[in-house]
């Protein structure tokens, strides 16, 4: 199974236990992006990957005290933009732009999937991981581990900006 922390890797490869969300909204979604900060409790070693690819969006964090963690950040992202580039390159890049929340949450699973084969195959230690597909006027999400999700909104009363966490932590020990 997967490793104890809560990450993709560090086990054999099993079905993954995610966390699968949707976040609609009445208005279009024009932008994703990505952030990453290390925590203050290894604030010299920042284990985190990223990339934004046409809808697509993930960050992934590697698990410390696993060998080889610091790798599996790297791969993992590697990895999930191979997947993507492969679904547009077979179904196009109109197609994949224009996914349903069932089809964005079908092709997500499948990246998971692929990830923590990868991780495994490769003796790279472990991974959260935090995917997202951005649809016109929703958002699918899946994190396994505690790589959050959040959605910026605008207040429409106040015009005040603020978060809205979407995802939560994931514990395969829960």
């Amino acid at each position: 199974g997967l490793s104890g922390l809560g990450g993709l890797g560090a086990g054999t490869v099993a079905p993954l236990a995610t966390m699968m969300g949707l976040f609609k909204s009445n208005k279009d979604i024009n932008s994703a992006g990505v952030s990453t900060k290390a925590s203050s409790n290894h604030s010299q070693v920042n284990e985190d990957s990223s990339f934004v690819l046409g809808r697509f969006a993930g960050v992934f964090d590697g698990v410390g005290g696993i060998s080889g963690s610091e790798r599996a950040s790297t791969k993992a992202r590697e990895q999930a933009i191979k997947n993507i580039n492969a679904y547009m390159k077979k179904f196009g890049e109109g197609y994949i732009n224009n996914l349903t929340p069932d089809q964005a949450e079908k092709i997500i699973g499948v990246i998971l999937a692929g990830i923590n084969k990868t991780l495994v195959n490769n003796k790279l230690g472990a991974s959260t991981a935090s995917l997202t597909y951005t649809g016109k006027d929703f958002v699918v999400t899946a994190n396994i581990g505690d790589s959050r999700v959040y959605a910026l909104l605008v207040n429409k009363q106040t015009g005040k900006k603020f978060l809205r966490r979407l995802t939560r932590d994931h514990n395969p020990l829960l």
